[in-house]
């Protein structure tokens, strides 16, 4: 089963592999980091069973991109705006065989926010995905159910 840790593993493992020149923080933002850098952030995990044997799950994940430079850095919040759109727009692959796409916060739709905060760039995006889990129903099958079809009218 696809837990959080493998996903936020995959995002990090996406960050590093298209921006091999900045540095991905694992650990909080609040202690201090090197710049560029990015940090990813989960910001709400919703999980219900659908039934004995799927479960959905929703997930908020905030990235945040802190540019070289602090304060002269809108050239370069911007270009990395556009290649984040281009890597998560569809969503993401957490391994070769499992895919969450993105989708609004209405889930409507897929869909990416950016915004750019005290000069930092801040992406915001949902994924979903629906995973089979263990059948706990330890309940006998239903063989046979018997309709009674006569209607008695008063």
């Amino acid at each position: 089963m696809i837990g959080i840790k493998d996903i936020i593993t995959a995002i990090n493992d996406l960050l590093a592999q298209n921006f091999t020149d900045v540095t991905i923080q694992s650990t909080d933002i609040t202690e201090g980091y090197t710049r560029p850098c990015f940090y990813v952030e989960l910001d709400k995990n919703s999980a219900s069973k659908i039934n004995t044997k799927l479960r959905d799950k929703s997930i908020s994940i905030r990235i945040y991109y802190f540019p070289k430079d602090r304060y002269n850095n809108e050239v370069e919040n911007l270009n990395i705006q556009d290649q984040l759109e281009n890597i998560f727009l569809e969503g993401l692959w957490v391994n070769p065989s499992f895919f969450m796409p993105t989708f609004q916060q209405d889930g409507q739709d897929s869909g990416l926010d950016f915004v750019i905060v005290d000069g930092v760039l801040q992406l915001q995006f949902y994924l979903y995905a629906v995973q089979a889990i263990e059948d706990t129903d330890t309940s006998e099958p239903l063989e046979n159910l018997n309709v009674n079809t006569d209607v008695k009218t008063n």
